[in-house]
């Protein structure tokens, strides 16, 4: 059916290019000489057009087209039913206030534009202008179908939280033709966020509310032109809005994950501490008391100082090793929240300096337990200098170079630990 009349439409377009006749508000007409194959031409198409009605007027006799005679110059008028869904138009603008402007909310099964050279089965024959009508039908029904709380054929409705806002479908030419790109590219946008899955019903909500503000100042038999002249700004926002409704959930999401994160990094570091505790405490038990061991004079003790230095330094040893892991463990739970932290700086900027405190909680509890390690790690270093300064003074003589040599270490040590601690 539609590649009959699409083959019917071909042939109105021939004829009326072929004898020059005058198009205007849905009917073509002139004066044409009929010869005998136009005329069985013409009786065909009479008898078999569905979308058209053709008239002739004669000078004498009855005026039917089949009493005409052969070369007879005849009046010809032939109208179009264009509110069947197949139509001739001079252009956009007459397309669009035909039919009660039924074609600004419907495309036609079938339209030709004589202007624009558009035949709708011929897509080589799209324009700007004629791609955008179609891209604003197809919105505007999404709009009616899909975003509206009401509607009807001719209006739809919608419900903000205060405002009401009632947009009559139908739109002029002239908004089409001068923002022709801006309506394609916008509406394309829009196509693209509102297809994807993820909140469908938050993305509707997120888009009326843009809609109402939009609108909500304009008279309601503006509101359709307001709408496609000021698309990009509706697409502007809405993305806008959207985005931050979006940012919104990732960032409680990751905020959520961040703050658990920072309780099982400040469990972890109880561990951390609760952990060597005994350790910590053996400090000065596994080096002073061996130096104490060392230096006395009782003769059984003599005896066995090489092993009570070897424990000394087994005690130093397994205390060290305990430290080592808890540090190792301690920058590894960073670097995860550095990398953490990095992305989400990355990928929602506008809303981290909410999330920039607990971070510094995070790089301060750091700090904290790391200085405390080091704290732990230079007492038992320390400390450790004791039995080793006895032991040395004992079996090699006088020492006093080994003083100053531990008495340089410790400060050293004091200053390096200063240093971290800023």
């Amino acid at each position: 059916m539609m590649e009959t009349k699409s083959k019917q439409l071909d042939f109105l377009l021939n004829f009326k290019k072929n004898n020059s006749l005058e198009f205007k508000k849905g009917i073509m007409s002139g004066e044409i000489s009929v010869a005998r194959p136009l005329k069985d031409l013409l009786l065909e198409f009479q008898n078999k057009c569905l979308f058209a009605t053709l008239e002739i007027s004669r000078v004498e006799g009855n005026n039917l087209l089949e009493d005409v005679e052969n070369d007879e110059t005849i009046d010809l008028s032939i109208e179009l039913d264009r509110g069947r869904g197949t139509v001739i138009a001079q252009n956009l603008d007459d397309l669009l206030t035909t039919s009660g402007n039924k074609y600004g909310r419907e495309i036609p099964d079938l339209v030709v534009l004589i202007d624009e050279n558009w035949r709708s089965w011929d897509e080589s024959s799209y324009n700007k202008s004629v791609s955008a009508y179609i891209e604003a039908i197809k919105f505007f029904k999404f709009l009616r179908n899909d975003v509206s709380d009401h509607s009807d054929i001719r209006k739809c409705h919608f419900f903000g939280t205060k405002e009401k806002v009632s947009l009559t479908l139908g739109f002029s030419a002239n908004a089409i033709e001068l923002h022709a790109d801006e309506i394609i590219k916008s509406i394309a946008s829009l196509s693209s966020i509102m297809n994807e899955e993820l909140y469908k019903e938050d993305k509707v909500r997120q888009l009326k509310l843009v809609l109402i503000d939009l609108l909500k100042n304009k008279e309601e038999k503006t509101r359709a032109d307001s709408l496609l002249i000021n698309i990009a700004d509706l697409t502007r926002r809405f993305i806008h809005n959207y985005e931050l409704f979006i940012s919104g959930f990732s960032f409680e999401n990751e905020k959520e994950e961040l703050v658990k994160k920072n309780r099982e990094y400040t469990h972890a570091l109880n561990n951390v501490i609760n952990s060597i505790h005994t350790r910590v405490i053996g400090i000065p038990l596994g080096t002073v008391l061996p130096a104490l061991m060392i230096k006395s004079e009782n003769f059984l003790m003599s005896e066995l100082n090489i092993i009570i230095f070897m424990s000394s330094v087994f005690i130093m040893l397994v205390i060290s090793f305990s430290l080592r892991s808890q540090w190792v463990l301690l920058q590894k739970i960073r670097a995860e929240y550095t990398v953490k932290w990095a992305r989400m700086k990355s990928d929602i900027p506008n809303l981290m300096g909410e999330l920039q405190e607990e971070f510094n909680h995070l790089e301060s509890c750091f700090k904290l337990n790391r200085n405390l390690i080091i704290s732990f790690w230079l007492a038992l270093y320390l400390f450790f200098l004791v039995p080793v300064s006895v032991f040395f003074d004992i079996y090699f003589g006088d020492m006093g170079y080994i003083s100053v040599i531990i008495k340089s270490v410790f400060a050293i040590c004091v200053s390096f630990l200063s240093l971290v601690s800023k």
